[in-house]
């Protein structure tokens, strides 16, 4: 059995219903726990509910996730980014992570 610390949330976490990224991603992440469709160790699993767990708690991880899979879908490119989510939610947390986001500060 496969550990989830973030399974409540992930499965509780509210969209807007017309936002198909956050739709598939939390199907996807259903499946791929508690599905037979692949076939994954139980580090990559938990790997995925922490990424996932990530994509519903940070905003800038959001943004970054939806930005970068808008600009593919809307490419005119026959990739299917959401067919192989396990490897690509990987790919795009490591980028993201990264980066360095500098927030701006006030001086006195």
């Amino acid at each position: 059995m496969v550990k989830s610390n973030n399974y409540e949330k992930i499965t509780s976490f509210k969209y807007d219903k017309k936002d198909f990224i956050s739709a598939r991603i939390i199907s996807f992440y259903q499946e791929y726990l508690f599905g037979n469709i692949y076939n994954a160790s139980n580090k990559n699993k938990e790997k995925i509910d922490e990424i996932i767990g990530e994509y519903v708690d940070r905003t800038k991880f959001f943004e970054y996730v939806q930005e970068k899979l808008t600009d593919i879908e809307g490419s005119n490119t026959d990739i299917d980014y959401y067919q192989n989510l396990d490897v690509n939610l990987k790919k795009l947390y490591k980028e993201f992570s990264e980066v360095v986001y500098v927030s701006t500060t006030k001086w006195l």
